[in-house]
């Protein structure tokens, strides 16, 4: 009786690490074909990025002697509309649609294209979190590497480093992650709503309006960013999770 239940434990065991291991493979191929997806088909777009911050920092190379304020003003991280330059607009919309623009592409491509495939091997939640997970740490990398490489370049013309760059690259990478999944949880109510336009343009319009647009100043609420991104990601979660069908249904 003994051995009997003890194969049944090692059956059932087996069974349960084998069900584990085939979801763990499911999520880890939605996070590999993103990746493959972006760095293969929208590598040019991404250099294009890379270049244009160097670019703009080459430019502003002689507006200080301090890497961080360098960086600041190049992306278009503390704007200021007493003195606001037209370069420094531009690489602030640059930052944000930018990004936007990937992880619109990210998404759509699933949700038109190949969404019912997908659903019927992974749960509409798990599909949702992995995904929200892959494009989180895709763009936290691309933010690195653009912070990594414009501070090099400076270091190597005798700028004065600051680990303020590092509280920077931080800042602004949850600024544009809250940006962007806040414009997907309006675009899932616009959607909802069977699509009405003025819908989305309200909602848009008052994102627009709300959001600070100094980066840079938004460290003395950072706790409230982080939770204004958490919160986001939980209501996106919800709601995909609630009404995907919906959601798939009037794309």
């Amino acid at each position: 009786m003994a051995y009997f239940w003890r194969n049944l434990g090692f059956l059932l065991r087996g069974r349960n690490f084998s069900y584990k291991a085939i979801e763990f493979a499911k999520k880890s191929s939605i996070m590999y074909s993103d990746i493959n997806y972006l760095f293969k088909y929208k590598k040019r777009v991404i250099l294009l990025y890379i270049f244009f911050s160097l670019l703009s920092v080459f430019i502003n190379m002689n507006s200080s002697t301090n890497i961080e304020n360098i960086l600041m003003l190049s992306f278009g991280n503390n704007l200021k509309f007493d003195s606001i330059g037209i370069l420094e607009i531009i690489m602030y919309f640059l930052n944000l649609f930018f990004f936007l623009y990937l992880v619109i592409d990210v998404y759509i491509k699933d949700l038109l294209y190949n969404i019912d495939n997908l659903l019927l091997r992974i749960k509409p939640f798990n599909y949702i979190r992995f995904k929200n997970l892959c494009f989180i740490l895709v763009m936290f990398f691309l933010k690195f590497i653009q912070y990594f490489i414009c501070t090099l370049f400076c270091f190597i013309l005798n700028k004065n480093f600051d680990f303020n760059v590092v509280y920077l690259y931080l800042i602004d990478s949850i600024y544009i992650l809250t940006f962007q999944y806040l414009f997907i949880l309006i675009y899932y109510i616009y959607v909802l709503f069977h699509k009405n336009t003025f819908v989305l343009f309200f909602e848009s319009l008052l994102l627009i309006l709300i959001i600070p647009k100094s980066i840079w100043e938004v460290r003395n609420h950072f706790i409230g960013l982080l939770l204004i991104f958490i919160i986001g990601q939980i209501m996106i979660l919800f709601v995909f999770k609630k009404k995907n069908k919906s959601i798939i249904q009037n794309l």
